[in-house]
C-alpha cells in the first residue's frame, strides 16, 4: 500500500489547506440550477473515497483539523459536535497525523488497531479511517462551497441546508 500513497501530509497544515485540496479532488458544487440540490452528496463522496487511497488520507487529515485545539492537544474527542475524528479514532489518529504534519516518518511495520481491525503501517490506518468520514466530508465540502460563493447559501436554504 505504501507505494500507492503519494500525498505529502507535511503540506496539510490547516483546515483551509485541506478543504482546498478536497474541493480540487471532489468538486463540491454539482449543479448551478436553482431548482436542483447544488452540492455533492455523501454517496458521491463515498464512491470517490472507495477508489482513492490518497483522498482517504486527505480526509483523515481534514478530520484531524476539524478537531478543536483542545481536542488536538488532548488527543481525544470532547465536543459532541459531529465534526472531526470519532472518539474511537482520536487518540491514535491525532498523534499519528500530528507527527506526520511535523515531518515524521513512522516505521511501516508498526501495527495499528481501529474499528476491530489491525493495520500494518500508518498509511493503511489513515486510508481506513478516511473511508469512515464520507458524511462529514460532504458537509465540509458544502460549507466550503457556500463560503466561496454565498449565493449558494440561498439555494441551500430551499433544501433546508445550512
Amino acid at each position: 500500500m505504501t507505494n500507492q500513497i503519494s500525498i505529502d501530509v507535511t503540506k496539510l497544515t490547516s483546515l483551509e489547506v485541506c478543504l482546498e485540496a478536497l474541493a480540487a479532488e471532489i468538486p463540491p458544487v454539482v449543479s448551478r440550477d436553482p431548482r436542483c440540490y447544488p452540492f455533492v452528496g455523501e454517496k458521491q463522496v463515498r464512491a470517490r473515497l472507495e477508489n482513492d487511497e490518497n483522498l482517504r488520507v486527505l480526509v483523515a487529515v481534514t478530520m484531524y483539523h476539524l478537531q478543536t485545539e483542545v481536542e488536538q492537544s488532548k488527543r481525544e474527542t470532547i465536543e459532541k459536535n459531529r465534526r472531526g475524528l470519532m472518539s474511537s479514532h482520536a487518540a491514535c489518529a491525532s498523534k499519528l497525523i500530528q507527527s506526520l504534519i511535523l515531518g515524521a516518518t513512522p516505521d511501516e511495520t508498526i501495527e495499528y488497531k481501529a474499528d476491530g481491525f489491525k493495520f500494518t503501517g500508518h498509511w493503511a490506518l489513515l486510508a481506513h479511517l478516511g473511508s469512515r468520514y464520507a458524511k462529514q466530508t460532504s458537509v465540509c465540502l458544502r460549507s466550503y462551497a457556500m463560503a466561496q460563493d454565498p449565493a449558494l447559501a440561498v439555494t441551500a436554504q430551499m433544501f433546508s441546508v445550512r
